[in-house]
């Protein structure tokens, strides 16, 4: 299994925009095939020094093989998706690795 995690970090942070894109990020992966695994999540208050506090979304999805996720990065839904919110992000980093 290929885990493909990814953080935002807004330059919009008015909660009306936030809940929007949250609401989007939780819901574009509908039709996308072999996705066996998808959230997505505000951050949570910071409170120990370990805790990276540079993002304000994040997504975590699972597929079942490196190629199911190269499938799924220039599938029109997702593409369409980053085409949407790409405007706002101040930052975005990605960690894939298997599982």
């Amino acid at each position: 299994m290929v885990i493909h995690s990814v953080y935002f970090t807004l330059k919009d942070k008015n909660p009306s925009v936030v809940a929007a894109f949250l609401e989007d990020t939780k819901t574009f992966g509908a039709n996308i095939p072999n996705i066996l695994y998808l959230q997505a999540g505000a951050a949570l208050p910071a409170t120990r020094p370990i805790h990276d506090k540079e993002f304000d979304i994040a997504l975590v999805s699972a597929f079942p093989s490196q190629e199911a996720l190269q499938t799924y990065l220039v599938h029109p839904d997702h593409l369409a998706y980053c085409a949407r919110h790409e405007g706002n992000w101040a930052g975005i980093r990605v960690f894939d690795f298997e599982s």
